[in-house]
C-alpha cells in the first residue's frame, strides 16, 4: 500500500479511513478517466445492473447517437461507505465493454491495496465479486481460495455469510456458513444428505481415498465440532458471539473447503 509504506518510514500514525477511502476512489478514476465513451447498449446494461435511470450517469451530448459518455466520476463519488462502493465497482466490472481487461485488473488491485474494507476476486466462473475485507493473509489464503472452489448454492450461501458479516448480522452470517458447508459436502459427496449425516459419509470417503487416519479423523472432528456449535448456536436462534465468532466460522468453513479441495488431487 503506497501510503502505508510512506507513513511507516516517517513514523506517522495510520491515515484516517475517510482519507484512505477518498484516495482510493480517485486512484480508480485515474485508471478509468472521469468519463468513458461507450456504446449506448453497454451503458444500458450498466443502468439495468445498477437499477438506475438511463440518463443518471450520461454526460456530454451524445446520448441519442451510437455512442454515449458514461460519467464515471459521478457514479463512483456517490459512494460514501465501503458496501456502496463495492456494489458500484462490482457492477462496473460485470458490464462487458466499459473497461478493458487491463483496466479491470488495475481497478481490482487498487481496491484490494486500498485498505478500505473491500476485497475483490474472481470466482470459479470467472466473475468479479466483492466481499468485506478481513486480515489480508487470511483473506488471500482462506476466503479467496474457498470462493474459487465453491459454486452453486454453496458459493451463494458463503457470500451471504460474508455480506451478513459486513452488515453486523452475526446470526445470519453464522447460518450462511452452516448452509455453505452443508451444500458443499452435498456437492463434494454427490448426495442430498444433511450436514450431520454427511459427517460419517465424508469419513468413509476419505478413508477410501487413502487419506492418513490421523488426518482423516482431524478433518471429521473439525466438521463435528462445527456441527455441534451450529446446533447449539445460530441454528436454534441463540446469540452468535459477535464478530469474533462469525469471523471464526467464516475462516473455519474456508479451511475445511480448501483442505477437501486439495485432497481431491492427491
Amino acid at each position: 500500500m503506497i501510503d502505508d509504506d510512506f507513513r511507516r518510514r516517517w513514523g506517522l500514525p495510520e491515515e484516517d479511513f475517510d482519507k484512505r477511502f477518498q484516495k482510493t476512489v480517485y486512484r480508480v478514476l485515474a485508471i478509468t478517466d472521469n468519463s468513458i465513451e461507450v456504446e449506448e447498449s453497454k451503458l444500458k446494461t450498466l443502468a439495468y445492473t445498477a437499477g438506475a435511470s438511463m440518463d443518471t450517469y450520461v454526460c456530454g451530448n451524445s446520448f441519442y447517437s451510437w455512442e454515449a459518455y458514461f460519467n464515471v466520476k459521478k457514479y463512483l463519488l456517490e459512494a460514501k461507505q465501503p458496501p456502496e462502493l463495492a456494489e458500484k465497482i462490482e457492477n462496473l466490472l460485470k458490464c462487458y465493454g466499459i473497461l478493458n481487461d487491463s483496466q479491470k485488473e488495475r481497478v481490482v488491485n487498487t481496491i484490494n491495496d486500498g485498505n478500505i474494507g473491500i476485497r475483490i476476486i474472481k470466482n470459479k466462473d470467472g466473475d468479479y465479486i466483492t466481499y468485506p475485507q478481513g486480515e489480508p493473509m487470511l483473506d488471500e489464503k482462506v476466503v479467496d481460495r474457498a470462493l474459487l472452489s465453491l459454486d452453486g448454492e454453496s458459493a451463494k450461501e458463503y457470500k451471504k455469510a460474508l455480506n451478513a458479516y459486513a452488515s453486523g448480522e452475526w446470526n445470519e452470517s453464522s447460518n450462511g456458513t452452516r448452509r455453505a458447508l452443508e451444500e458443499y459436502l452435498r456437492q463434494y459427496l454427490n448426495n442430498k444428505k444433511g450436514l450431520k449425516a454427511n459427517i460419517e459419509t465424508i469419513g468413509g470417503f476419505l478413508k477410501e481415498a487413502g487419506v492418513a487416519e490421523h488426518f482423516r479423523i482431524s478433518i471429521v472432528n473439525q466438521i463435528k465440532t462445527l456441527e455441534n456449535q451450529y446446533n447449539s448456536g445460530s441454528k436454534h436462534n441463540s446469540k452468535t458471539q459477535g464478530a469474533t465468532e462469525a469471523e471464526y466460522l467464516i475462516y473455519s468453513v474456508g479451511v475445511i473447503v480448501n483442505t477437501l479441495e486439495q485432497l481431491k488431487v492427491l
